[in-house]
């Protein structure tokens, strides 16, 4: 392991931790932008990307935020951030569908 493989897992950690701040604040703006209530399938878009983009970030981060060494949650958030994705991808369909 070289200078340039710890150079590289520290800037995708930084740009994954990232991805998860920025992220939120993107839909936040959105949401303002477009009005909480007045389009469902633009809520659901939005929605579902902003949750499918953050835990996909978390999933592909290289230094897990909870180590899995911790018992139960360790493992149960890699998990649950897997689920959450795949949730966030149906919403996003669902948004897409629904704008037909």
């Amino acid at each position: 392991m070289g200078v340039g493989d710890v150079v590289k897992g520290f800037g995708l950690q930084i740009a994954y931790t990232l991805c998860m701040i920025v992220l939120p604040i993107i839909w936040w703006n959105g949401m303002w932008s477009y009005g909480w209530g007045n389009h469902m399938s633009t809520f659901l878009a939005i929605t579902g990307a902003t949750l499918s983009g953050c835990c996909h970030a978390y999933r592909n981060l290289p230094v897990d935020l909870i180590p899995d060494w911790i018992p139960l949650i360790g493992k149960l958030d890699d998990g649950i951030a897997y689920i959450l994705e795949i949730l966030g991808g149906g919403l996003l369909l669902c948004g897409f569908l629904l704008s037909l």
